[in-house]
């Protein structure tokens, strides 16, 4: 079994923590909502409630749709000890999600979608980095 460094699992225990947060965001949001609109707790709609609770609502369900796929492929790299730079490609993805997920809150203009979707596609090339890197690296062994 490798050494594997405890400070190479920041990121993605930050990326899980970054998970908590958005959606306890959302229950911000949405006591806020029940405060402002007089409105009962079972009022709420899982989509199409309103344009910033939808906000909320994608950004977290995105971040924790994605959380399996990096979890896989982060710990994958680091236990078979890949030669790729693991941990600075961790730290990539987690700095991407929040972007990614700060934008989602902020602004639906063309502009931040396409931000959003380059966000999205740095970590997709940063999953693929790593999980051809753990294949690559677990076949040599």
């Amino acid at each position: 079994m490798p050494e594997i460094d405890a400070s190479a699992l920041t990121p993605l225990i930050v990326y899980s923590l970054w998970a908590v947060v958005l959606v306890l965001l959302l229950g911000f949001a949405r006591g806020a909502a029940m405060r402002r609109e007089k409105r009962a707790v079972n009022t709420f709609k899982p989509v199409g409630d309103t344009e910033a609770l939808d906000a909320f609502s994608r950004a977290h369900m995105n971040t924790v749709e994605n959380l399996p796929v990096f979890a896989v492929v982060y710990l994958s790299a680091l236990w078979v000890d890949a030669a790729a730079p693991v941990a600075m490609l961790g730290w990539v993805i987690l700095s991407a999600r929040i972007v990614q997920s700060l934008i989602h809150l902020s602004s639906r203009s063309p502009a931040a979608v396409q931000l959003r979707a380059l966000m999205l596609l740095v970590q997709v090339i940063c999953f693929i980095w790593l999980g051809v890197a753990a294949i690559i690296w677990a076949n040599a062994s």
